[in-house]
């Protein structure tokens, strides 16, 4: 059961980046019904944006950056059979850090949450690295 929750929370980690395109899809194509900025330097500089497709844009490139140690992590607790509750309970934690820190990025993008939700989903994958490490040592 425990693979079956690393598992489940890779596919989670998976979907809500996919959410995040489709929702910076729907972002940039109200900001070109819109209008009022340069749509041919928006090709080539994302500055040019409006602050909501730059701050959904920002969080897409946050959720590839962290999560894919994750990935590789979850991947290797699966692989190594080492998968077990307490590492099920903290790949929930991470990805649910994650999720929140997306949502507050998005929304309000206070930086006074923000970053201690990122903070928390970095220990805990620090801590599921030292954990693995220490189970195959």
């Amino acid at each position: 059961m425990d693979h079956k929750i690393l598992i489940i929370c890779m596919l989670i980690q998976v979907l809500w980046t996919l959410m995040l395109y489709v929702k910076l899809g729907l972002a940039k194509s109200r900001a070109f019904k819109v209008g009022g900025f340069d749509k041919r330097a928006a090709a080539h500089d994302d500055s040019v944006w409006p602050l909501q497709v730059r701050l959904i844009n920002n969080n897409i490139n946050n959720q590839l950056a962290s999560p894919t140690l994750f990935f590789a992590l979850a991947l290797t607790l699966l692989v190594l059979s080492k998968a077990d509750g307490v590492s099920s309970v903290m790949a929930i934690g991470y990805v649910a850090s994650r999720c929140i820190h997306s949502v507050v990025h998005i929304t309000s993008n206070r930086v006074s949450i923000r970053l201690p939700v990122f903070v928390v989903s970095l220990l805990i994958l620090l801590a599921m690295t030292v954990r693995l490490f220490f189970q195959i040592w």
